[in-house]
């Protein structure tokens, strides 16, 4: 995903803005640009960024391609490769061999040739691999395989739009299909949503933004990130992320059929590893309830309330919600929802790592715990609603 600095939009009129994509007008200078990455495989990062901005830029740009563009291209394929070390021996084996040496003083070749006796390698192996981990001095290797120039225009395409959601204050999100994978996928990612029923057809998600939050900023900006990709998978989306850009408010829009690769697909896995590791714990407990995934979607108004799983004792049904992400404003809202839709028997859990407020959350409505439920506590809890 780019840094701001890589981000370039197009107006679409008024305040909102559109990712300046790469297509297929752009595969010309792509291939020249790929190529000549190919063609520096082997040497220094530092040798790399020079020759890219002293002879493979200018040329890029006589193609009529725009700056940020090559920059980002370059930042794509920077990823795509390793960028290795290049020494006979561990360059901080050899900074702790021949700094003492050097302390003591000498000439240069002297100390580089009693450091080299002391490692068993040549005065030039020290000499070369003294700083050899250093950023610029690692040497690129090639990708395995190379990426196309189609691949590296995809990849960029969606690390502008990953780039463009980590700087989002809110985004509203409405699909048509595939709701509850998407739901579920929105759930396991941890982000603070919330869901309504819009027009016939369509389910539309509100969700914080990571400039929004005081704690776990970056963190959840990549919860969000991560979560678009799965959006590609879907027939129909379409996404509003009001962003702070360059100091000012702007609404960049996102939909089906912008050009962006559709390699990924909808998890089938929509358990977190927190909800698993409490379904095992409430097998091993001797216990007279059960756990059901609840699949019912519970509604009031137009809002909807998507359960996690419900804990079921013969006629009494305790729902269960775990929290990712969330704010004390957020679980405020929650709350309301909640009562909205008559769920008096639901046990909502919070884990602390996760608060994303400037301040603490207290109710005793909620079970808190930090990275694994307590499934004993969860019960206890069960069995005094369930009385």
């Amino acid at each position: 995903m780019f840094p701001a600095a890589l981000l370039s939009l197009e107006p679409a009129g008024g305040n909102t803005f559109v990712p300046r994509y790469l297509r297929s007008r752009d595969e010309v200078w792509v291939r020249r640009a790929t190529s000549e990455m190919t063609d520096l495989t082997g040497m220094p990062r530092a040798h790399v960024d020079d020759a890219w901005a002293c002879r493979v830029e200018p040329a890029l740009r006589s193609f009529g391609a725009p700056r940020i563009a090559i920059l980002g291209v370059k930042h794509v394929l920077d990823r795509a490769c390793t960028w290795r070390v290049e020494a006979r021996v561990d360059p901080r084996r050899i900074r702790d061999a021949l700094f003492p040496i050097a302390a003591r003083g000498g000439e240069r070749a002297e100390i580089l040739a009693c450091a080299s006796a002391a490692l068993g390698v040549s005065p030039l192996d020290v000499d070369t691999g003294l700083f050899a981990d250093r950023a610029g001095a690692r040497v690129r290797a090639a990708a395995s395989p190379e990426p196309t120039p189609s691949e590296v225009m995809l990849s960029y395409n969606l690390a502008l739009v990953q780039g463009v959601l980590l700087r989002a204050e809110r985004i509203r999100l409405d699909v048509s299909e595939s709701v509850r994978p998407v739901v579920r996928y929105a759930k396991l990612r941890g982000l603070l949503a919330s869901f309504d029923a819009v027009e016939e057809g369509w389910t539309r998600m509100h969700a914080s933004g990571p400039l929004s939050l005081f704690r776990n900023t970056l963190k959840y900006g990549h919860a969000l990130a991560g979560f678009f990709p799965t959006l590609t998978a879907t027939p129909r989306y379409r996404l509003d992320a009001l962003c702070r850009l360059e100091g000012r408010g702007v609404v960049v829009r996102i939909a089906t059929g912008d050009p962006i690769p559709r390699t990924h697909a909808l998890p089938r896995e929509h358990d977190s590893a927190v909800e698993r590791a409490l379904a095992r714990d409430l097998r091993r407990l001797s216990t007279t309830w059960s756990l059901e995934r609840e699949t019912t979607v519970l509604r009031a108004g137009t809002k909807l309330f998507f359960p996690d799983f419900a804990l079921v004792r013969g006629q009494t049904r305790v729902l269960v919600e775990v929290v990712g992400y969330y704010t004390k404003e957020y679980l405020a809202q929650k709350k309301l929802a909640l009562k909205g839709v008559g769920a008096d028997r639901i046990i909502v859990c919070l884990d602390d790592a996760l608060d994303c407020g400037d301040e603490g959350f207290a109710d005793a409505t909620v079970l808190r715990f930090r990275r694994r439920i307590d499934a004993a506590r969860l019960l206890a809890v069960a069995d005094s609603m369930g009385s």
